[in-house]
């Protein structure tokens, strides 16, 4: 058997026809290098013995407690189970996006309502002209509200969310990548 040194490619083609994970040219050439070199020979031949012993690990059933612990100790928020009022406050109260959409479908009712009042005669109005403006003015503060409620919202979601919680993750992320990347160079020299 010719012997060279075997590239990050060649390796990681080995592996993969260890784990039976190649398409048919890509095992015919995996097999052509394992039989004629000794170094692929004895990659393949260790990755093939731990893909075995993988697949002969049986799935194991945890508790949900065990469960809950184990998201504990890492970190991770586990779900609770919440009432149907709870789920609806949250969805109303605590989301932007559903309170602009709630403020949306406000504004469109009014405008809606609005307009199908337009369209009647005067006639079979009975309002004064008082009446009329102060329901104006009812109109203008509601639709100023609905504006506020929009522009918060907005901010809400600019400042708060994408800034702090979104970029805070993405740079976790890539903290940890950063980390691996390191340890890994640490471990190649």
């Amino acid at each position: 058997m010719k012997q060279h040194k075997l590239n990050s490619e060649e390796i990681d083609l080995i592996i993969n026809a260890a784990y039976n994970d190649l398409s048919l040219i890509n095992k015919l050439r995996a097999y052509l290098l394992i039989n004629k070199n000794e170094e692929a020979k004895r990659i393949y031949d260790e990755y093939k013995e731990t893909a075995e012993s993988v697949k002969e690990i049986t799935q194991y059933e945890m508790s949900e407690e065990l469960e809950h612990k184990i998201k504990n100790i890492i970190g991770l928020k586990t779900e609770e189970r919440r009432s149907f009022v709870t789920d609806l406050y949250s969805l109303i109260i605590m989301k932007p996006v559903a309170a602009s959409l709630t403020a949306v479908l406000l504004v469109i009712t009014i405008s809606t309502s609005v307009l199908l009042n337009n369209n009647r005669t005067v006639e079979n109005n009975n309002y004064s002209q008082a009446e009329i403006e102060m329901a104006e003015l009812h109109t203008k503060q509601a639709l100023e509200m609905v504006s506020s409620i929009l522009t918060n919202t907005s901010n809400k979601v600019r400042k708060d969310i994408l800034k702090n919680t979104v970029s805070s993750e993405i740079n976790k992320g890539i903290n940890i990548v950063n980390q691996l990347f390191i340890e890994g160079e640490k471990n190649e020299n």
